[in-house]
């Protein structure tokens, strides 16, 4: 069969076609194979640190880079590389299943449901990842000391040297190939750029909000750039927090809550707290669901999603009580914050950028009504 992968176009095809089918089949849709990569790359991240962590060296954040021409793809982080188990120290990570990335971006194993169940997946190359073949029928991967491409959405096959070290070159130009992952994406016939960029754009402000250690992406799209991030500056009490936002072009300014259970995000103007725009999903699972579009503000926790991982799991009985206790922590930060805003409103307001006339009392009645307009 390995035989007939690599010398056989036909065979690829077929086997190729197979995979595709069947990741369709789970709800996933190519312009949500950015957010899926941006996952694998921030849980990369997030791993990357629990091996610095355990060797007491300082955390880490690196950016998120894409780029997008009319023929392909490409894009690049600096989280823990393919299959790397060891740490700078030597020290073992395989009880985490670090060195088993390449099998679980490869196989539909027993931790991939089949169509209709409800997938849990908070981890690096899960179903996402395989997500890339509705775009791609060829990936090409350098990540550290490999260098592969993927034949028939199966098969690793070793990059030819040239090849590797051209995509190599292109990634040294970016920052250390030594810890970089570079994959280079080539377009399926009738895929458009713009298609694959636009939602994932649009929506870039909140998931840098949300991601764990991914805080800066920066992209190139044709001819434009664009680049994006979350920069937030404490206010009061521990777990709130504010920062510039810039959705649709407008800026102002984002108030974050987080709690144990997950987090809030509610939107600022210079006249207190302004309703997200109707397309904005409420719920958010670290990237967005196509839950509660129009709520007004985005609530973000560790839901149990469907297979598709875009919308919550209506069945499971985790959902309900998660949101309860993301909630009773949302209520004790807020109480903290309105304690804040009264003993030193002139801060609040300066911290905030609110109009310096703006009396607290106006404040707290946008908040009331924006929770109105959202409960309705």
């Amino acid at each position: 069969l390995v035989g007939l992968l690599e010398r056989e176009p036909d065979i690829q095809a077929y086997i190729l076609k197979a995979v595709q089918k069947r990741i369709s089949e789970y709800q996933y849709l190519p312009e949500g194979v950015l957010f899926e990569l941006f996952q694998n790359a921030d849980d990369a991240m997030a791993e990357r640190n629990e091996m610095n962590n355990q060797a007491e060296r300082p955390l880490e954040r690196f950016p998120f880079l894409v780029t997008l021409t009319p023929a392909e793809c490409r894009v690049m982080h600096w989280g823990r590389p393919v299959n790397k188990f060891l740490s700078e120290e030597g020290e073992d990570f395989k009880d985490q299943g670090f060195n088993q990335d390449l099998e679980k971006m490869l196989l539909f194993n027993a931790s991939d449901k089949t169509p209709g169940e409800e997938i849990r997946v908070t981890g690096k190359f899960g179903l996402g990842f395989k997500s890339i073949f509705l775009i791609t029928d060829r990936p090409r991967i350098i990540s550290s000391r490999l260098s592969f491409e993927i034949l028939g959405g199966l098969w690793p096959k070793k990059l030819d040297p040239q090849e590797a070290d051209t995509l190599k070159e292109y990634l040294s130009r970016h920052g250390d190939i030594q810890e970089g992952t570079l994959l280079d994406l080539p377009f399926r016939s009738g895929i458009n750029l713009e298609s694959i960029a636009a939602r994932f754009t649009r929506l870039l402000p909140i998931t840098l909000v949300f991601a764990r250690w991914i805080k800066e992406v920066g992209m190139s799209i044709g001819e434009r750039g664009l680049q994006a991030s979350w920069s937030p500056e404490p206010i009061g009490p521990a777990g709130i927090a504010c920062g510039h936002l810039e959705i649709d072009g407008m800026p102002s300014i984002g108030l974050l809550f987080e709690t144990t259970h997950g987090s809030c995000l509610f939107r600022l103007d210079r006249q207190g707290f302004t309703s997200m725009p109707d397309w904005m999903p409420g719920i958010w699972a670290t990237n967005p669901t196509t839950e509660a579009v129009g709520l007004g503000l985005c609530l973000n926790a560790d839901f149990h999603l469907d297979v598709g991982r875009v919308r919550i799991a209506p069945e499971n009985p985790e959902n309900p009580r998660l949101a309860e206790d993301l909630v009773a922590g949302l209520v004790s930060q807020v109480g903290e914050f309105a304690a804040l805003c009264e003993r030193d409103w002139e801060f609040v307001k300066s911290r905030l950028g609110l109009n310096g006339g703006l009396p607290p009392q106006e404040f707290w009645a946008s908040f009331w009504a924006l929770l109105d307009s959202s409960v309705k």
